[in-house]
């Protein structure tokens, strides 16, 4: 192996090593967060039950004529897909 291509893969480990690096302080963090969250929830007695029962899905998709609206998961409803069948983009249902 050449002189510059033992070079490139030096640098290469370089990189992979500070990548590594910062996943690993990503996932920490985010542990630590989930920590502080566990303990909060259990400090104020607030079960995973209660928790999942007041976050509502947020619709994403808005059908201007009806008023109908999807959240962006799940089956496409009959009205997307007819829009996206007529040619136009999901894009232009944002809510």
């Amino acid at each position: 192996m050449d002189a510059k291509a033992q070079k490139r893969i030096e640098e290469l480990k370089k990189q992979q090593q500070r990548i590594a690096s910062e996943i690993a302080q990503l996932r920490n963090r985010r542990s630590i967060t989930i920590r502080a969250i566990a303990a909060k929830m259990e400090k104020e007695g607030i079960t995973l039950e209660e928790l999942k029962a007041h976050v509502k899905t947020r619709n994403k998709y808005l059908n201007p004529e009806t008023g109908e609206s999807w959240s962006g998961r799940g089956r496409q409803p009959f009205w997307v897909v007819d829009a996206l069948k007529a040619g136009k983009k999901l894009e232009d249902f944002l809510a």
